[in-house]
């Protein structure tokens, strides 16, 4: 019997690389998104093999109808952004926390066995230990972190009390082809791409000391799938990153060579900023026998052509 999976916010950046992996594996895919941040764009590819639902993962009557005959649900649908999350707590909270809910609720009606959630390293906040494990304690700073934390928080309730089993992968700072590089709270990999391409500098926000642990999007795509498969344990959370420590300054140099030295300029830095953050992988590769695969040099150059080919 073929394997049938949900993806919400299938058609989003990493959804939309989960479905397309799911697909040469084998699975039926249905998606669920309401293209608030992704797009159909994303899955032009793969549109006529898949099923599509367009609407919310708040609204019961198409959660009911998206989840029927599912067995494995990758819930991805969020809202994404730290900064927005502080200008709209209410929204990100609804849309984040509320709709976790209701996933659960309805999942373990309709027979679920396996919820794949896609939570974030922001839950960690800005800690001085690095590399950051599983077991750290969590210390959010932005109501986007504390929603993440609260989507584990309700799917490891559900866990002990149904027999679903969870997977709560924390992403570190995911980069890649199909990420939207628009809007003032764009990621910084698409940012400084977008920014090289088309205005000819690059802009830091802050010193530029700031380090991130960036993890390429199709090596996240395959961590999701060896989560589907891992029942050894009913609630586990898994980092997935790849270990390596890049700064800020770092990166915008390696993006500037990319565009024959463009310009980089500093600009104020942002409130509440981390200052480090950097994983062990260590748990996933144990466990799930994840491996980060593709470098920052390599998924630099990835991310850029694929950047280029979308505005020619």
């Amino acid at each position: 019997m073929t394997n049938k999976a949900l993806v919400t916010g299938g058609c989003g950046f990493i959804g939309s690389h989960i479905v397309e992996l799911l697909l040469k594996n084998g699975w039926s895919v249905s998606v669920l998104d309401n293209l608030s941040s992704g797009s159909l764009k994303n899955i032009k590819d793969f549109r006529s093999d898949i099923e599509l639902l367009i609407g919310d993962v708040r609204d019961e009557e198409i959660l009911n109808n998206a989840l029927k005959d599912v067995k494995t649900v990758f819930h991805q649908a969020a809202f994404i952004s730290v900064p927005k999350s502080e200008l709209d707590p209410a929204e990100c909270y609804d849309v984040n926390i509320g709709g976790t809910i209701k996933i659960a609720k309805i999942a373990y009606k309709k027979g679920v066995e396996k919820i794949i959630f896609a939570s974030s390293c922001a839950v960690y906040g800005d800690n001085k230990k690095i590399p950051l494990s599983e077991n750290d304690a969590l210390n959010p700073l932005s109501p986007y972190a504390y929603s993440k934390m609260a989507g584990e928080a309700i799917l490891k309730e559900i866990s002990q009390k149904t027999k679903i089993n969870v997977s709560v992968l924390r992403y570190f700072n995911i980069y890649g082809p199909r990420q939207n590089p628009n809007g003032r709270y764009a990621a910084v990999i698409s940012k400084f791409i977008n920014d090289s391409l088309k205005r000819k500098k690059i802009t830091i926000e802050g010193s530029g000391e700031q380090t991130r642990d960036f993890t390429f999007v199709k090596d996240v795509a395959n961590a999701n799938l060896l989560a589907a498969n891992f029942f050894q344990r009913n609630y586990e959370i898994f980092n997935i990153c790849s270990s390596i420590e890049t700064s800020i300054n770092c990166l915008a140099k390696e993006v500037s060579k990319l565009t024959n030295g463009v310009e980089i300029v500093y600009v104020n830095g942002r409130k509440n900023d981390i200052q480090r953050s950097c994983g062990s992988v260590k748990k996933a590769q144990d466990l799930l026998g994840f491996e980060p695969s593709v470098k920052i040099g390599e998924g630099l150059k990835l991310t850029f052509n694929n950047f280029k080919e979308r505005e020619e």
